[in-house]
């Protein structure tokens, strides 16, 4: 089963798929290894090869739709969070019981902003 996602603010919003059912190669992930540079135990610096794991994005354009997409898409926890805060409008997804989404008062009030000036509300 398909479902759309809709952006309903005037901002693209960045959504990182680091969710276990996205952790396929159709989905960006790969596990690449990366250079760093560590301190020794003598105090010398020495480069290191460490295998980092990149996830997957999806960018959702301001006032946008994404059709088509996976009804998995759903379980990742930040889409879910954006549903649940008005910002995000989900078309066609199974209503099922998920677990209890925790928003802080903080993130609410950065995020609820005045309709007639475009400005936070609560003198931010």
């Amino acid at each position: 089963m398909s479902v759309t996602i809709r952006n309903k603010t005037a901002r693209s919003i960045p959504i990182v798929l680091d969710h276990p059912s996205f952790r396929t190669r159709e989905w960006g992930f790969k596990i690449q290894p990366m250079t760093v540079m560590d301190l020794n135990k003598n105090g010398t610096m020495a480069q290191r090869i460490v295998r980092q794991a990149i996830t997957g994005s999806v960018t959702i354009p301001a006032n946008g739709v994404l059709e088509d997409m996976p009804d998995t898409l759903v379980a990742c926890t930040q889409i879910r969070t954006l549903a649940a805060r008005g910002i995000l409008e989900i078309i066609g997804a199974k209503t099922e019981k998920v677990g209890p989404i925790v928003v802080s008062r903080r993130a609410m009030r950065k995020t609820v902003l005045d309709v007639d000036s475009n400005t936070p509300k609560g003198g931010e």
